[in-house]
């Protein structure tokens, strides 16, 4: 009788240490899920920002081209309203003017590209935390069960040291 209540409280215990690896595992993998999605909407966030910041350019080199052409209609028309002939010093502010428009625009392409590429490279780098999350929390799901067949193995052990120290005969009288 009591070989099977010995028997029966083994089974309990490996029974209970199997339930807590089982509870620490899930919750290491839910852990590590729920942070990768975390991240992941981080992510879709990032690039949305990238998105916005292209239409944001387009819209911006829209209206310094407009404002340039404007602002060349307008010098022609005061050159024409004087009577000055657009040849030389005339043309030359008109070209100038042009180029400059152009320049500052070349310069707002490059400003939202940096722009663009720091919230890209911060999408990047949310997905690269996403992705070492969920793996951590697989990481962390084995070693709860590798930890969990440990402590079997050494309950086995302890309980079958026990039973064969119990079982050995000893001499009496020496």
């Amino acid at each position: 009788m009591a070989f099977a209540t010995a028997v029966i409280g083994l089974g309990t215990s490996i029974a209970g240490q199997i339930s807590q690896a089982s509870s620490t595992a899930d919750s290491a993998e839910a852990t590590g899920k729920s942070q990768k999605q975390a991240y992941d909407y981080n992510a879709s966030v990032y690039k949305q920002e990238a998105e916005l910041i292209d239409r944001k350019t387009d819209l911006s080199v829209y209206r310094q081209r407009k404002a340039a052409k404007k602002l060349n209609s307008q010098q022609r028309a005061s050159y024409a309203k004087a009577g000055v002939l657009l040849d030389g010093s005339p043309t030359a502010v008109l070209v100038d003017s042009a180029a400059e428009a152009e320049m500052d625009i070349m310069v707002t392409k490059y400003n939202s590209e940096i722009e663009k590429n720091k919230a890209l490279s911060s999408a990047d780098y949310q997905t690269y935390l996403g992705t070492q999350a969920e793996e951590t929390g697989e990481r962390n799901a084995n070693a709860a069960w590798a930890t969990a067949g440990g402590n079997i193995a050494s309950t086995l052990l302890t309980q079958a040291s026990n039973w064969a120290t119990r079982s050995i005969p000893t001499k009496k009288g020496t």
